[in-house]
């Protein structure tokens, strides 16, 4: 084999091998930070708009002010109907200033029919 091609594929090979490890170290940081989200289901998929709900938004947006690491998001199904909530928090404290509150207003909201909404 030709010295210059040689050449030339140990240094496509060590570039690759630098382009795997960066994707892998990505990779298990999205991994990692996928993972220290808890996610609460709704028993079924409620509006935003039912007041149970607009409670819950109000809740979380105090815990929030008292924990300033906590994060939370609901998610959506494709009718614009929340069908959980992805929350990350530090301790049990913040975990359980989240969770009790969460599990009540989806259960009542549960109670009540669902209108689907736009995703605005």
């Amino acid at each position: 084999m030709d010295e210059a091609l040689v050449k030339a594929l140990l240094e496509l090979l060590n570039g690759l091998e630098e382009s795997i490890k960066r994707a892998r170290e990505e990779l298990k940081g999205y991994v990692e930070h996928e993972a220290s989200w808890h996610v609460i289901q709704a028993p079924k998929p409620v509006s935003l708009e039912d007041r149970a709900i607009k409670w819950l938004v109000k809740r979380l947006e105090a815990v929030r002010e008292k924990h300033p690491g906590v994060r939370f998001e609901f998610v959506r199904n494709g009718e614009g109907l929340i069908t959980a909530l992805r929350y990350k928090a530090e301790d049990d404290e913040m975990r359980g200033d989240i969770e009790a509150p969460a599990k009540w207003a989806f259960e009542r909201a549960s109670e009540r029919p669902a209108q689907a909404q736009s995703r605005g």
